[in-house]
């Protein structure tokens, strides 16, 4: 593997070797070696898409090994170089890896804080739509969420529609006659 020029092939190569070292009795210490090995190629990587979604791919499987301190640090990198990436449709797709990761190792705080966080940041509607899938990992464990999207996705497709919209005249009456 070391001879590979391709670094994100090779990183791809040492994460899948590391996690099946790990998983071999008495090959501990020959797997961490080979995810210490991974971080430093991937920490060679210029394209930031690529060294994102490696650096998640390696917090999976150290937090699949019960390593959440060392995924915690991937994933904290992970969120770091997507921040200084251009807004973007693979952006979303990044950062909803990013968040599954954080909701398969039930790291909940820290999957709502860079949904949230990244919510705030979206200027457009495009971007909106872009981002909604972020909160979708969560909704298996919080069903009440999917039903306050749609609720609000709803609300704001009639609000963007503007006071003559079909669905705005509905959502007015709607809220008109609701007893609340």
């Amino acid at each position: 593997m070391e001879l590979l020029t391709d670094r994100e092939r090779q990183a791809k190569l040492l994460i899948e070797l590391a996690e099946w070292l790990l998983r071999q009795p008495g090959r501990l210490e020959e797997g961490w070696q080979r995810c210490r090995r991974a971080a430093q190629v991937i920490a060679q990587l210029s394209d930031g898409w690529a060294k994102a979604r490696l650096l998640i791919r390696l917090g999976e499987a150290l937090s699949e090994l019960h390593q959440q301190q060392e995924a915690e640090r991937c994933w904290q990198e992970a969120e770091r170089v997507l921040s200084a990436l251009p807004d973007h449709w693979r952006k979303g797709e990044a950062l909803s890896e990013l968040v599954s990761s954080l909701a398969q190792a039930h790291r909940w705080h820290e999957a709502v804080r860079l949904i949230q966080g990244t919510w705030l940041q979206v200027v457009n509607r495009h971007a909106a739509f872009d981002y909604l899938p972020l909160a979708f990992p969560l909704i298996p464990a919080f069903p009440e969420l999917g039903m306050a999207l749609y609720d609000a996705t709803c609300w704001a497709e009639a609000f963007l529609q503007g006071p003559s919209g079909p669905s705005s005249r509905s959502l007015l009456r709607a809220r008109s006659s609701d007893p609340a």
